[in-house]
């Protein structure tokens, strides 16, 4: 018979027993609470959390996402023996546990070298980059890849309430330099380039980023961490945009001694979680950055939606078995509060990417855990797990967001990759009920009625848990009438692609030809992507860099070969390449108007029928134009056949070229001219290149005056048209020449006809001579036998030429109806050359300008000491631009760099020439506003780094051997002030003079910043 104390304490046993059970329930509750969003408080389902954008590094060259999933698709296993590069792995290796200093674990998975930086692209100096964390280098390149590959426009991002949420805790780097013999090596940038805050910090400064940005360090979950943060400040409206990566290196060999002495490392190398034979993991390098938004935000702005985050939990063991013993409760509780948050049930997730340590305690407690949170109820199929470690390794705070990426691909590719290293599963687990099943072989996991769903855990050596559910994107088209998806390339052969512009950029000569070759090779791996989608992302999506590529085509593969061709040789054919010096993309332009001469049948035709602008423009001036004349100048102008009993020829200014049927006549001639030219005008300044002077060659000026504002557009017609309706009735049939002779001497020459006189002065020894036919003839035999030549210029009557003075009492009567405006726009006159004044307003000054010689050569003097971009020739044949090879020695005295650029040119598509020129300002500086159709982005390959060389004594020093022999000529470190800790060779930085580190470095700066002027991204 037992007493009654004894019965008393079965009781109180009993009791607390029960207190405990029911502390530990109402504890799960709470976490389960906690996790939800406060829009589920209100009974609201939470907004999912669309992927849009991300990127990679891992082992085994997995830079890229598609060379990431080649990995996990081939089964292929990076882990390998520890490189030199990292330390020598026998200075540190023993076989007895208990040596000091020591591991018996010869093994890891690391990336290459991490010396190199490209600093130019970021805007850092070499002297700052070399004592930057090289985790902040990994992460701000892999922000820059994540949104490319989103699709996000980074100077559209600026300022924006973008948040950036970091998972890191390695500090190799940092310790590195923090050692006795590095003190004296410590300069101002050590400590920002060491803190851990400045790896998210940074990525807001480089893009102007305003929301949240930290970083958040829970050792092996902390990339999840910061994961389920970024979900919460988007659902709270805290961030539009979130950035959530984590980057791991492993730089020297104190914590992986530490990891092998807590028994975590399997000596082997082989990695075999789940596995009965499991004895541990290996470390590993990578990191991975995601590009999140909300649903509802990335429907609406059209953006690629990769998965969607339908709910996750964080939590912390609390007072468990120890600070680093998994505990299966709290494992339990984190997943119940993420399916809780996702709303959905736990049959309906397929696959869990497990956290998976391959250690004897870990292994069984998250199995347990994932059997009692998704297999109590009966399944339909069991619970596929694996983990990304048996592939390479425990990637420690980066872990949960390549685990992340790793799924992300699996929905992508629709196949679930093989979990590495597996023969026969853990004792300690009932497989019996095939609940639960490891996923050891690759499978389909095709997208059906069913959606697909998994789940992700991360769980932290000090306790802090992280689930995360992920699901399918949606199978919708996400903006309006564009097309989901691109056309298969027997689409895309029925229905060519139209003339597309592709403009690329980059930050150096290196990687601009690097990109192109990648695109080469994307777009012939990708066949069903068109050019008009590759334009579009390019032209719309991705920064402008100083180092600038355009290329015109309407075919794929030859845009592929002109690629190639760059990439190989660094030139071009159909296209343009240069450096901008200026990145303000406001290049100064100059457009210069054409006159008499210039005209031909079907000018412009093309551009009528492919550029909407131009068709506008040209129609607006044409319908006016259209009530001084017979017929339609519209039809005139664009009719390929011209009728037998119309074709009265005459020969134009340039070889070969000639002018028929009405079209030679002086009326429609110069409407006709007028016409293109404006639309010509509208055109560009549609494209983003609005005119800071106009020069017009004399009809060349009333299309320079319009545009200007000097006159409506109604009133520059009516005046050209009254003009040349005048010269028909008021004065006989002339004739103009182009003298190619000594100025002075041909001036003589005509001083001797009372009815002719010099018209132009075009360039030096280019003199244009208008008068009687008869005069005419006389004076280019004249010229002839003085030695000069002469061409005719196809035109029935003579301007600038006495045979105008009978017309001018007639014309100011036009000119009085006018309403003239001061000039919006600088206008060198054809008067003086000079830029005009108030005068242009005045009937004086056009009745001079109709009878005066043209002084277009003074006019050129003027631009050319304006010192302009470029100069944009609005001929419809560039004979302004031609005209211009004879001011060498003109362009030199003023020391002018201007470039000439056409518009369009006979023989040629006007399309194709025009875009070529747009294509040749752009890489001049000009930023084009081209407006191209609707597209959805495409998925294009990111940037190409040129890193360089950037590391510090400490760092270098820290790896216990040299990487790299004696710096190169073109290393921007090699010729700056020594004693900046900054060095190629180990042990460098410490001889005599070290006190004086501080003042060179800020010598060395400042050197630099001199040096590189103007290649901060902007």
């Amino acid at each position: 018979m037992t007493s009654n104390n004894t019965v008393d304490d079965e009781i109180i046993g009993k009791a607390l027993a029960e207190i405990r059970r029911l502390k530990a329930e109402n504890a799960e509750l709470r976490a389960g609470a906690a996790a939800a969003s406060p829009r589920q408080t209100t009974g609201a389902e939470p907004e999912p959390i669309a992927v849009i954008g991300f990127s990679c590094r891992t082992p085994g060259e997995g830079n890229t996402p598609e060379a990431f999933w080649k990995i996990l698709e081939q089964g292929e296993c990076t882990i390998g023996e520890i490189p030199s590069y990292r330390w020598p792995v026998d200075k540190y290796y023993d076989a007895n546990p208990d040596a000091p200093g020591k591991m018996r674990c010869r093994y890891g998975s690391f990336l290459g070298p991490v010396e190199n930086f490209d600093c130019r692209l970021f805007g850092i100096s070499p002297v700052e980059a070399s004592f930057m964390d090289p985790q902040q280098r990994l992460l701000l390149e892999l922000a820059w890849e994540a949104l490319e590959d989103a699709n996000m426009n980074m100077e559209a991002l600026k300022g924006s309430a973008t948040g950036v949420f970091v998972g890191q805790s390695g500090f190799d780097f940092a310790a590195q330099h923090m050692r006795e013999e590095s003190l004296c090596e410590i300069t101002p940038y050590v400590g920002t380039g060491c803190a851990s805050s400045p790896a998210a910090g940074r990525i807001s400064y480089t893009f102007d980023f305003k929301g949240p940005s930290y970083v958040v360090d829970t050792a092996c979950s902390s990339s999840l961490v910061a994961l389920h943060n970024a979900c919460q400040s988007l659902r709270q409206g805290e961030s539009t945009l979130a950035l959530v990566g984590a980057a791991n290196l492993i730089l020297g060999p104190g914590m992986s001694i530490n990891f092998d002495k807590v028994g975590m490392l399997c000596e082997d190398g082989i990695v075999k979680t789940f596995d009965k034979d499991a004895h541990g993991v290996v470390r590993a390098e990578g990191g991975g950055m995601v590009v999140l938004k909300r649903l509802d935000a990335a429907l609406r702005d059209g953006d690629r939606i990769d998965g969607l985050i339908l709910g996750s939990s964080i939590s912390q063991d609390g007072a468990s078995s120890s600070l680093m013993a998994p505990s299966g409760a709290s494992q339990e509780s984190v997943m119940r509060a993420a399916l809780k948050a996702a709303r959905i049930g736990a049959d309906a997730v397929d696959v869990v990417e497990a956290h998976g340590t391959a250690t004897a305690l870990g292994d069984p407690t998250e199995l347990n855990a994932l059997l009692d949170v998704y297999c109590q109820s009966p399944r339909a199929n069991p619970l596929l797990v694996g983990s990304v470690k048996t592939n390479f390794g425990h990637m420690e705070a980066s872990a949960g967001i390549v685990g992340f990426i790793k799924l992300l691909l699996a929905l992508r590719h629709e196949y679930l990759p093989r979990h590495l290293n597996y023969t026969e599963g853990h004792p300690d687990i009932d497989w019996s009920s095939q609940a639960i099943e490891v996923c050891a072989q690759g499978r389909s996991w095709q997208r059906g009625e069913r959606r697909r769903v998994a789940g992700l855990s991360g769980f932290g050596f000090s306790g802090t848990n992280a689930h995360v559910i992920l699901a399918e994107a949606p199978d919708v088209s996400t903006a309006g009438e564009i097309k989901a998806t691109p056309a298969t390339a027997s689409e895309r052969q029925a229905m060519p692609d139209r003339r597309q512009l592709l403009l690329m950029s980059a930050a150096s000569p290196a990687s601009l030809q690097g990109s192109a070759k990648a695109l080469a090779d994307w777009m012939e791996t990708h066949p069903d992507l068109s050019l008009a989608q590759v334009c579009h992302t390019w032209a719309t999506r991705r920064k402008r860099h100083v180092n600038r590529l355009a290329l015109v085509s309407d075919d794929r593969e030859q845009v592929v070969e002109r690629l190639r061709r760059f990439a190989e040789a660094g030139k071009v054919r159909g296209g343009a390449s240069g450096t901008v010096h200026s990145r303000s993309g406001r290049l100064a332009v100059a457009m210069v108007c054409g006159g008499h001469g210039a005209q031909y049948h079907g000018m412009s035709a093309s551009l009528y029928q492919d550029e909407p602008v131009f068709r506008e423009a040209f129609d607006r001036a044409v319908v006016i134009a259209n009530q001084y004349c017979d017929g339609d100048l519209r039809a005139l102008l664009h009719e390929s056949v011209i009728p037998e009993k119309d074709k009265k020829t005459r020969t134009g200014v340039l070889a070969g070229a000639s002018v028929t049927g009405e079209l030679s006549q002086t009326l429609q001639a110069q409407l006709a001219i007028f016409c293109v030219q404006y639309g010509l005008a509208q055109q560009w300044i549609a494209w983003g290149v609005m005119p800071k002077a106009l020069l017009g060659h004399s009809l060349g000026e009333y299309t320079a005056a319009c545009l200007a504002d000097v006159f409506s557009l109604q009133d520059a017609v009516k005046l050209i048209a009254e003009r040349a309706r005048l010269m028909e009735a008021h004065t006989p049939q002339g004739a103009m020449l182009t003298a190619f002779h000594d100025e002075s001497a041909v001036k003589s020459i005509v001083a001797d006809f009372a009815d002719a006189d010099i018209a132009a002065v075009n360039g030096p020894g280019i003199v244009l001579v208008s008068g009687t036919a008869a005069s005419i003839n006389d004076i280019a035999r004249l010229i002839d036998e003085a030695g000069g030549r002469t061409s005719n210029v196809p035109i029935d009557r003579a301007f600038h030429s006495p045979l105008v003075d009978s017309v001018l009492p007639h014309f100011r009567k036009v000119l009085e109806t006018v309403k003239f405006s001061t000039a919006k726009i600088p206008l060198i006159s054809n008067l003086n050359g000079a830029v005009a004044g108030a005068e242009i307003t005045t009937v004086d000054y056009w009745l001079r300008h109709s009878r005066e010689p043209v002084q277009f050569m003074m006019g050129m003097q003027t631009l050319h000491a304006g010192k302009y971009d470029a100069f944009i020739d609005l001929s419809p044949e560039p004979v302004m631009m031609g005209l211009d090879l004879c001011y060498q020695e003109i362009r030199e005295k003023a020391g002018s760099r201007s470039v000439w650029v056409p518009s369009i040119r006979q023989g040629a598509n006007d399309q194709q020439r025009m875009l070529e020129s747009l294509g040749k300002l752009y890489c001049l500086g000009l930023n084009p506003g081209r407006e191209v159709p609707a597209q959805m982005p495409a998925r294009l390959p990111t940037y190409r780094f040129d890193r360089q060389r950037c590391w510090s004594a400490a760092a270098e020093r820290g790896q216990q051997v040299s990487v790299v022999g004696p710096r190169s000529a073109a290393d921007p470190l090699a010729d700056l002030a020594p004693g900046t800790g900054v060095t190629s060779t180990p042990g460098a930085g410490n001889d005599a003079g070290i006190h004086r580190v501080m003042l060179e470095h800020m010598a060395v700066v400042d050197q630099y910043l001199a040096l590189t002027e103007g290649n901060k991204p902007g």
